[in-house]
């Protein structure tokens, strides 16, 4: 399943989800063209708990946090940990469920891929990571409960 794409579904109980391209751009590498944000704590606290994988080019955006669990998640991910500058602070490689994560204090947001792709892109502590914002479908009026500066997000790097 597709986490953004033409596949996705608005839920009018939940808000809209945005979606993201990630290249990295201190070694001109793709990342994922799939990257769904979670910014609500809602979507915080599900995460990737309801999929049963995570496809090639997928991916989770977790915004704000600082550290990280993979309890009842079904699958071993790659981790991130991105400071405001979306620079890469701490990576895990292959994190496999029931883990704890340390806390990262730099750290302001964490993306989430699936295995092998920070060894195949050699992304690295230090590497600036881009995201791009690649589409955005509607969030229902009556679930505009949270304002976030998506100006301060979605900021291209200089």
């Amino acid at each position: 399943m597709r986490l953004c794409g033409g596949e996705v579904q608005v839920n009018h109980s939940e808000p809209g989800r945005r979606c993201f391209a990630v290249r990295n751009r201190s070694r001109g590498t793709a990342l994922a063209e799939d990257v769904r944000l979670a910014d609500t704590p809602r979507a915080r606290l599900v995460g990737l708990l309801t999929e049963t994988a995570l496809e090639s080019g997928e991916g989770l955006w977790i915004y704000p946090t600082q550290a990280i669990h993979t309890f009842g998640l079904r699958f071993p991910i790659d981790v991130a940990f991105l400071d405001r500058s979306r620079r890469v602070k701490r990576v895990y490689h292959r994190l496999v469920p029931y883990r704890w994560t340390r806390l990262v204090w730099s750290a302001q947001s964490v993306l989430e891929l699936p295995v092998g792709v920070l060894a195949r892109t050699g992304t690295e502590v230090g590497d600036e990571l881009e995201f791009s914002l690649r589409e955005e479908l509607p969030v229902p009026e009556e679930n505009e409960t949270e304002k976030h500066d998506f100006a301060l997000l979605t900021k291209a790097s200089e």
